[in-house]
């Protein structure tokens, strides 16, 4: 195989066996939420074969010429780094989580990326493998294979676990703080490898320097991470008290319009005893009416009265067919749960129709009796026209 070709694939091996366990680690933790789901694939595929023709072209820049080897490994330091940084900038917009996590998994895979990289470096040079002039000798690009396969497990159980706690309701700011504690150590140890040698009193006395201020730090950031979750704590505690009282002010809501209702039904039937007439009620009222409760309110209708009920700006609107509407803070599905089997359908996932007022449905959406167009989903067009066959008979 001609040399040039094998420099072609050694190059080509050690860009994707850098950069592939940090793209698979970024997203470990945010499973289930990257927005475009394969065409976002498609576009960090792209990114990758972009970067890496111009990143194998630069291993073979000043071919056999051992006086070119740092500027051969600057140009694929920077057609790397480009490449993280457009990765980094696809992932930050596609998946779907707050900024604050988003950096912090990218940090601490950074950390990974460094680890791996010195480990490396460390066993090649504890073997004494050589280099022939340019950057993935054989030998070297093998131990670093292994390297990122050893320390990827231990990651991705990392990553799977960070997923949980991210579930947690802690504030952004104690992302951003554990975030910045491993980028801090990673800049110190990458400008320590490039400043001038120093004595070994010098370096003693910076390294204890160094780590004094290091443990201030690690001290001040668990004192506020302890601080955070304890607020976090007893805002939750407020939280859970305040609908826990909610959950108890609606259930006493609920009897009182019971025994309001049940009374009221006693008054009609002493009215009708009282006049002689039949206690049936009238043909629009003979069915049950519905009752909407929230914490704070409650409706009684009949469910013929009810064209259409849709979300708008954190409550649900309920539309009359006299033209009326009403406002409750039920969630939607509370409201359909309580409505009349087989008579009300969802025709969007923030609305429901009463499939008695429906004059039409066709692919532009359901129209009402009155001429009134509801939003409609499309895909849900089909389940509408069974439920109105259905309900037609």
């Amino acid at each position: 195989m001609p040399f040039v070709l094998q420099l072609a694939l050694r190059s080509a091996a050690g860009f994707l066996v850098q950069i592939v366990p940090c793209a698979a680690l970024c997203l470990i933790p945010f499973a289930g939420r990257l927005r475009g789901g394969r065409r976002t694939y498609a576009l960090a595929a792209l990114i990758c074969a972009a970067m890496l023709a111009p990143f194998v072209a630069a291993s073979t820049m000043m071919l056999g010429d051992e006086l070119y080897y740092f500027p051969r490994l600057a140009a694929q330091n920077v057609v790397f780094l480009a490449a993280v940084a457009a990765l980094c900038a696809l992932y930050v917009r596609r998946v779907d989580a707050p900024a604050a996590q988003k950096a912090f998994v990218i940090v601490v895979v950074m950390c990974y990326g460094y680890l791996a990289s010195l480990v490396q470096y460390i066993i090649s040079a504890l073997l004494d493998l050589g280099y022939d002039g340019y950057r993935y000798l054989p030998e070297r690009l093998l131990v670093m294979t292994l390297v990122n396969i050893a320390l990827f497990v231990p990651m991705a159980i990392l990553m799977r676990y960070a997923r949980g706690i991210f579930a947690k309701p802690v504030e952004s700011r104690a992302w951003w703080q554990m975030a910045c504690l491993p980028a801090l150590l990673v800049a110190a140890l990458v400008l320590g490898g490039e400043l001038i040698p120093l004595p070994y009193e010098w370096l003693y006395e910076t390294l204890r320097i160094s780590v004094g201020v290091a443990t201030v730090l690690v001290i001040w950031w668990a004192l506020r991470t302890v601080k955070t979750v304890s607020e976090d704590s007893r805002r939750r505690a407020l939280l859970l008290g305040a609908l826990e009282r909610e959950r108890a002010h609606k259930v006493e809501l609920m009897s009182d319009l019971a025994a309001a209702r049940r009374r009221l039904e006693e008054l009609e039937r002493e009215a009708a005893a009282g006049s002689g007439a039949p206690t049936t009620r009238d043909e629009k009222n003979d069915e049950a009416p519905v009752v909407l409760a929230s914490s704070h309110q409650a409706v009684s209708l009949l469910p013929s009265d009810i064209a259409y009920i849709e979300s708008a700006n954190r409550m649900r609107v309920v539309h009359l067919a006299d033209g009326e509407s009403v406002r409750i803070g039920s969630s939607l599905g509370e409201i359909f749960s309580q409505l009349p089997e087989g008579r009300f359908a969802y025709c969007h996932r923030s609305v429901i129709v009463n499939l008695e007022m429906v004059r039409s449905i066709s692919t532009e959406g359901v129209t009402l009796r009155d001429g009134t167009p509801v939003d409609t989903s499309r895909r849900r067009i089909p389940e509408l026209r069974e439920a109105l066959a259905r309900l037609q008979g």
